[in-house]
């Protein structure tokens, strides 16, 4: 088995990213069309997607990018956890919807969210489970990954971006080919 690609959905191609929380369901379905009749028994791909219209307004809205330490205002750092917790469910909302079409056209999609399991330190990251992606892999899972909230040493909490964890998996699987 081989890793063939990572493949990154953004976030304006699953949503209608003018919208709150609208997804383009045709176009998730004819994604997940495509991606079951390229899966074999010895290829398979890491799908990371964007946000779109799911987290992007919570995040801004709260000032999650920008964390909380080193702010004396316990209002402030309160309302950043709150926004925390509701861009994560957002972003949630939509890697199910992804990964529930990509079940229905026979895919093994495996939803992976990097909260709780990547940390960054100052935007950079210092802890990632690329492990348990590998280990997903091997045994015939396709994992479907997406940009995220995540506990940050220096700032408290901030944003990681799809992007960001497209750099880290290329690194650590060594891939030749991304596909956006």
């Amino acid at each position: 088995m081989r890793v063939e690609c990572i493949i990154k959905l953004g976030g304006s191609a699953v949503t209608a990213k003018g919208v709150l929380e609208t997804e383009k369901l045709d176009e998730i379905r004819k994604f997940a069309e495509f991606l079951r009749l390229q899966i074999t028994d010895d290829r398979r791909f890491i799908v990371v997607h964007g946000a779109g219209s799911f987290g992007h307004f919570q995040a801004k809205e709260y000032g999650v990018a920008q964390g909380y330490h080193g702010n004396q205002d316990h209002v402030r750092s309160d309302r950043v956890k709150m926004g925390f917790c509701k861009t994560r469910v957002s972003v949630t909302k939509l890697n199910h919807i992804i990964v529930n079409e990509l079940v229905c056209q026979g895919v093994n999609a495996v939803g992976i969210s990097p909260c709780g399991s990547w940390v960054t330190d100052d935007g950079s990251v210092v802890q990632s489970d690329i492990d348990s992606i590998k280990d997903l892999l091997l045994e015939g899972y396709q994992p479907v990954m997406h940009g995220d909230c995540v506990l940050d040493r220096c700032k408290g909490c901030t944003i990681l971006s799809g992007d960001t964890v497209i750099e880290q998996q290329h690194s650590k699987h060594m891939m030749l080919l991304e596909v956006f």
